[in-house]
């Protein structure tokens, strides 16, 4: 049974920004366990204790919605992973820089990066 996310206090009303924080992670836990094309809006607002055209409010669409979600687990875990990457282009180029060079050296391409030999 799926646990909705919601703010203490029945009073109490969220700040957008407390309930964008509460919608990802609601997909975050939705998209772990179901997957991109297994998960529903509706089943991330059920979660977030929200309706799901709230979810349409936040991001134009589902995918952009995971993107998101990507997107706060790297800026989570990045920085104590890769303390060397720089936190000023966001998770899509960092993933890049850190993958592409890991992923011709499993090819038999390029060098892994110094700091991973």
């Amino acid at each position: 049974m799926k646990t909705a996310i919601r703010a203490s206090g029945a009073s109490h009303r969220m700040s957008a920004e407390d309930r964008r924080e509460q919608v990802l992670k609601a997909a975050m836990a939705e998209f772990a366990i179901h997957g991109l094309d297994g998960t529903s809006t509706e089943a991330i607002a059920e979660r977030a204790g929200i309706s799901q055209p709230y979810i349409f409010r936040l991001w134009p669409n589902k995918k952009d919605l995971f993107l998101a979600t990507v997107d706060a687990c790297f800026e989570s875990v990045e920085p104590a992973a890769h303390p060397g990457v720089g936190t000023e282009w966001g998770a899509r180029p960092r993933i890049e820089r850190v993958l592409r060079p890991r992923h011709a050296a499993q090819r038999g391409g390029l060098h892994a990066p110094a700091g991973d030999r």
